[in-house]
Formats: structure tokens, sequence, C-alpha cells
């Protein structure tokens, strides 16, 4: 920066008048430096992005730590937080949440301080994927309802595509299928006139996880859809596309199928790095072990499924695989074992609010309670468990979200009269049965 002593003389002749010159030009130079700077940290902060986008974690910690040394350089809070930000956009890629959320909150506030909406989106982004991955569902929705509107008003598209996909996640996990299919339509067809491949085909696996348990066809159909885009879409996602996959042929009964699909997926995951992904393609093993009545085998899988979700913290999948482990020991008439795993299972739904698995484990609670000759309290779970099942899950709710299915066809394909009623013939005589399975989706991976 170049420093100028100007005289207060208002007289512009002689040396005043050069003083003033001097003036000019040692802003001119500060305006240059300054825009110098901008460049080049903008066109860093390009390459950053693009490789973060790639996954490729190790060019972006390069591009990185240029960002850096470049933001210690300028000694700005615009550089710093900025750095901040790229730095919890590279801590997301490597799957470090923790030390993302770190980094991506002084930034939120930062930018949301300077009424930067761009850059505040991002940071929601990154903030939502971690409360969603630690299952804290009410402040991803919080989150989605404050920022959607205004990623709609920016068109933002990514924003708008993400945001409306964990909406839909959150709303399904949290027992409301219908809501959470309707916003997860949305998002697929949003992501399809952005032409976002990425989003559309999680939202298609995501929309394939809420009918797997209601309409194979039309679980089936999403997820074929999924697949056209394989070549196009990163690991993360082809292990989700594979696991909702081996979960619908699980759920159908064809397990070599199952099997194929959950075995194509532990060859992709990498059992050091991703713990909980590893042991839910395990404990999916395990499940389809259980189907085929391969108990001890089904029990192993699943204690070594436990063992990788400890070590990822991963609360929903730990209070699943207690409720499975429950469900073997009661298959093997090991009452007294079934029940402990099932009252672990249920104090965890309860405190952590997983009404899909509260009404799952007051089921087990029940026919353990019953074995073991301990009828109030048998009475007493059957009671729970009707109260969340009738509230959550009904045959009405399954309706209305096949209806909903179908008016959405009709929208797009003009054919849905008839398959309105042929639907509605097919539920009045059908019974929905509770499947516990893992699914496992990123959101900002490829």
């Amino acid at each position: 920066m170049v420093i100028i002593t100007i005289f207060t003389s208002m007289n512009f002749g002689g040396l005043s008048a050069f003083y003033l010159s001097l003036f000019v030009l040692g802003f001119s130079a500060l305006n240059s430096q300054t825009s110098d700077f901008s460049r080049e940290f903008e066109k860093n902060e390009y390459k950053f992005y693009k490789f973060a986008n790639e996954n490729n974690a190790d060019s972006a910690l390069k591009y990185l730590n240029i960002s850096k040394a470049l933001s210690e350089r300028q000694n700005d809070d615009n550089s710093k937080y900025l750095y901040l930000l790229q730095k919890a956009q590279y801590y997301n890629i490597v799957d470090n949440l923790v030390e993302t959320i770190k980094s991506c909150r002084p930034a939120y506030f930062y930018f949301q301080k300077i009424g930067d909406a761009k850059h505040v989106l991002e940071c929601v982004y990154l903030m939502t994927t971690y409360f969603y991955v630690n299952s804290q569902y009410d402040s991803t929705l919080i989150y989605c309802n404050k920022y959607l509107p205004i990623a709609l008003k920016e068109k933002d598209s990514k924003s708008i595509s993400v945001l409306y996909l964990m909406k839909g996640r959150c709303l399904s996990q949290k027992g409301k299928p219908d809501e959470a299919a309707t916003l997860l339509r949305e998002a697929l067809d949003y992501s399809k006139s952005t032409n976002n491949t990425l989003n559309m085909v999680q939202s298609l696996i995501a929309l394939g996880s809420i009918y797997q348990e209601i309409n194979s066809d039309f679980a089936i159909n999403y997820l074929n859809e999924a697949r056209k885009y394989e070549d196009k879409v990163g690991r993360e996602t082809i292990n989700s596309l594979n696991t909702s996959l081996g979960n619908i042929y699980r759920n159908i009964g064809k397990y070599d199928s199952a099997l194929f699909f959950y075995n194509k997926n532990l060859l992709l995951i990498n059992k050091n790095s991703d713990k909980a992904p590893y042991g839910g393609m395990v404990g999916n093993i395990g499940n389809v072990y259980f189907d085929m009545g391969r108990y001890d085998e089904a029990l192993a899988k699943q204690f070594e499924s436990l063992e990788y979700f400890e070590m990822a913290s991963d609360s929903l999948d730990i209070e699943i695989e207690y409720g499975t482990i429950a469900d073997i020991y009661l298959k093997k008439g090991n009452n007294s074992e079934a029940l402990k795993y099932y009252e672990r299972a249920t104090a965890m739904s309860l405190r952590l609010g997983f009404l899909e698995e509260l009404i799952y484990n007051y089921t087990g609670l029940y026919q353990c309670y019953e074995k073991l000759g301990k009828y109030k309290e048998a009475y007493m779970s059957y009671k729970l468990y009707k109260t969340y099942n009738d509230s959550v899950r009904n045959v009405e709710t399954t309706k209305k979200l096949t209806e909903q299915e179908l008016n959405y066809r009709f929208e797009n394909q003009q054919k849905a009269q008839q398959l309105i009623q042929t639907a509605k013939d097919e539920l009045t005589a059908e019974q929905i049965k509770h499947q516990k399975l893992t699914i496992y989706a990123g959101f900002g991976g490829s």
C-alpha cells in the first residue's frame, strides 16, 4: 500500500496539486492491490471447489492450503471466513463431520451478519447434512423450512434440490411418508428441470426407499430409473442405490438378488474410513440370513455390524441393530436376551424420536413379555404399540401414498385413472408389514 501525507490547503496549484495527485494514485494502487487479491483468491477458490465437487480430497487440500496462505496474507474478515467455509467443505468430503461443523458455524454467522445469501446457503447445506447424519431431524427441518424460501428467491438450484431432499427424508424418518413423498417428488422434478443429476438420483433412491414397504413395483420403477445414471454419479450414491435394490429384493423374498447387491457394496466400501456404511452392508447380509432361517450366521453378522456402528457413533443404526439382535434371540427362543436388547432399542427410540422403530420394538417387547409370562407388561407394550402405530402407520396412510403416486403419474403420463382403481383394489386385501432395513445415501457427495 502507498501511504501519502496530504496538505489541507484547498489551493490546487503548485505543490498542493502534486500531493493531491499522489493521494489519488495511492488509492488507485490500493484498489488495484485489493482487486488483484480478489482475482487471485477467486481463481484459487474455483479450483478448490472443482476438486471438492469431484470428491478429490488430495487436490482439494492443495488449494485449501493456498486459500489459507492468501487469507492470512490479506488478513481481513471476508477472506478469513471464505477460507473457513472451504475448510468445512473439505472436511465434509473426507467425512469428518465434527471438523465440518466446527469450521462451518462461525462462517455461517459471519455471512448471515453481512447478508451474503449465497454463502449462507452453502453453510446451511453443510449444517443440515451434519444434523441429518447425526439423526437430529428436528434441527434439519428447522433449517430446511427457514432457508428453502430463501434458496427459491435466490434461484440457487443446488440448495433448492438439497433442501427439498433433506426435508423429505426427515419427514420419512419421523413417520410422515405421505408428506415425505410429496417433497421428494418436488425435489425430483426440480432436479430434472435444472439438470442436477446427483440430486435427481438421490431423490429417486429416497422415493424408492419410501415405497419399498408399500408397493414394490413403484419402488423398483424408481430404483431402475436411478440405475440409468450410475455412470454419472459417485461411489456413495451407487452404494445407496445398491443398498436400496438389495432391500427391495429382500422385501419380496428374492434373497439371491438381495445378497448380490449387498455383497456388491462390500467391494465398494472402505471399512476403515466408512464404518457406518460397511456395518450397514454386513447387517443387511445378516438380515437375509435371518429370513433364510440361518440364525447363528445372522447373529454373528449383526454383532459384527453393531461393532462398526458403535465405532461410527451412528445412533439410528445402533438402535436398529439392538432390535435386530433381539429379533434373532427371540426366534432362537432365548427370550431373556431378546428382552434385554428390545429394552435397549426402545429406550433409544424414545430418547431420539425414532417412531418407526419404536413401533417395531413395542411389538417385540409384547412378544417377549408374553413368552416370559409377564402378561401385565405384555399388555402395556401392546397398548403402546397400538397408540404409536395408529398415529403413524395405518392403511389410510398407505392408500393416500398410493393414490398420491398415481395422481403424480397422471400429471406426467395421463394414464392414472385405471391405475388408481387397481391399486385401491389391491390395498383392500393387502396387509402392510414393517421391515427393518438400513439405507445409506450421501447428500453432498457424488
